[in-house]
């Protein structure tokens, strides 16, 4: 996911890496088709790339110490 984000990839260039982009915009519009779209493995990397990105930069900090 680390490489897909320093590769300056977004959510909707993934999506169409994953073939998934129009599946997507006719989910939009179509009753069905996001309930036929979440089933399948695509959507589920399409979704953990979403989570991936929607996390808050977490680097860990070193302790402060005072002297």
């Amino acid at each position: 996911m680390k490489q897909l984000l320093d590769a300056g990839n977004s959510v909707d260039d993934f999506a169409k890496k994953l073939g998934i982009a129009d599946d997507l915009v006719r989910a939009q519009t179509l009753s069905g088709a996001l309930q036929k779209l979440m089933h399948t493995d695509k959507y589920r990397q399409y979704v953990t790339y979403l989570k991936f990105l929607s996390k808050p930069n977490k680097k860990k900090r070193p302790d402060l110490i005072y002297e």
